[in-house]
């Protein structure tokens, strides 16, 4: 370079606005990554935060299931209701606070309920279920609860009305709550209503069925009058389990009934292995179907009768008692047991023909 030259540092007009161009958007770049950067921040601790309260949430819960065992424990082992009723408070309390925190919390408003419930204040327990059918209306639970709260008030009405309900939404957060429904509706006579709910239980339990589902299916069949299904579902639980035995005395009545005498009897036969203590009223009511069917009237009579001082409520053996009577010609005595057997199962087709029939000719006579 000579001296006294001038150094010429300028860049092309071209070079310069490229340069311009790539700063900023170098510049927008990082703005937009720091604004990612601040909003994922931002949401990870909006997160962190529900985390937070949903683990509260839970502990409330957790705390008011323990008080609720507590509470039976002094109910049941020490018989102590007052310090019962203080742990049921208790849970009552951190139900509450659980729902407040929460105020979408299924889990906690079940168990507001079920806190009422413990403490005898059934009124409160039906105006939170009610609350919770208008908070979640797609939901069947609330439904169940209102009608368990009718029932315990006698009001049998109403409380199918609320069954009913519950069984068309058929949105349950526990599979086993159909298995409670059914029970209860087979218990009012609702028989339809609680071969769905047992059929809605099966369906939804798979192979975590832990109770005998078939057993209670067959025997709402069984009361309709459906005995080829009935004689199905029994087979199907002693398939599975030998909890539910008497279903061997029921495949029994139910082929009886079905008219397959000698089907019954192999029944009754091999279900009498399985009853074998003749102090169980089962004992001697297999042995009077027996000797009924086997034309021993005598027999099943002395049988039947044995059954039903020892169980008052055994609503088939008053039945099959009056069936016994009636073929002997003891036609009032007869008519006796079937009104028995009625005034149990006033929803039983079979019943109410034996009963209706015999009046009608009585009447003829």
């Amino acid at each position: 370079m000579e001296d006294g030259q001038q150094l010429n540092f300028a860049l092309p007009s071209d070079t310069l606005s490229q340069l311009y161009k790539r700063s900023q958007e170098t510049n927008t770049q990082y703005r937009a990554t720091d604004a990612a950067a601040r909003q994922e921040y931002a949401q990870a601790l909006a997160d962190y935060d529900k985390a937070l309260a949903e683990i509260a949430t839970r502990t409330l819960i957790l705390e008011g299931h323990n008080a609720i065992v507590e509470g039976l424990k002094a109910d049941t082992q020490q018989n102590d209701r007052s310090k019962a009723i203080a742990a049921y408070e208790k849970a009552l309390a951190a139900f509450k606070e659980a729902a407040r925190k929460d105020s979408d919390n299924m889990e906690a408003w079940q168990s507001i309920c079920e806190a009422y419930n413990y403490l005898g204040q059934f009124d409160l327990e039906i105006k939170t279920y009610r609350e919770a059918a208008r908070k979640w209306p797609e939901e069947g639970w609330p439904h169940y609860g209102i009608g368990k709260g009718l029932m315990g008030n006698g009001n049998s009405y109403g409380a199918l009305i609320e069954y009913r309900e519950a069984l068309r939404l058929k949105r349950w957060d526990d599979y086993l709550q159909f298995l409670l429904l059914g029970i209860d509706l087979e218990k009012m006579g609702a028989l339809d209503e609680a071969i769905t709910a047992f059929q809605e239980n099966l369906r939804q339990a798979g192979s975590r069925q832990g109770f005998p589902v078939h057993f209670f299916l067959g025997k709402a069949f069984f009361r309709r009058g459906n005995f080829r299904d009935a004689i199905v579902e029994f087979r199907k639980e002693l398939a599975l389990t030998q909890r539910a035995k008497k279903g061997y005395i029921l495949i029994g009545d139910a082929l009886y009934h079905s008219g397959n005498d000698n089907e019954a009897l192999a029944a009754y036969r091999e279900s009498l292995k399985h009853f074998p203590d003749p102090s169980k009223p089962d004992h001697h009511y297999i042995l009077g179907a027996i000797f009924h069917i086997n034309g021993d009237t005598k027999g099943a009579i002395a049988e039947f009768s044995k059954v039903v001082s020892l169980d008052p409520d055994h609503t088939e053996a008053h039945y099959r008692l009056g069936k016994a009577l009636e073929d002997s010609g003891n036609f009032s005595e007869a008519l006796d047991e079937y009104r028995k057997a009625y005034s149990l199962d006033p929803n039983s087709p079979f019943i109410a023909d034996a009963y209706e029939g015999l009046k009608r000719r009585r009447i003829r006579r």
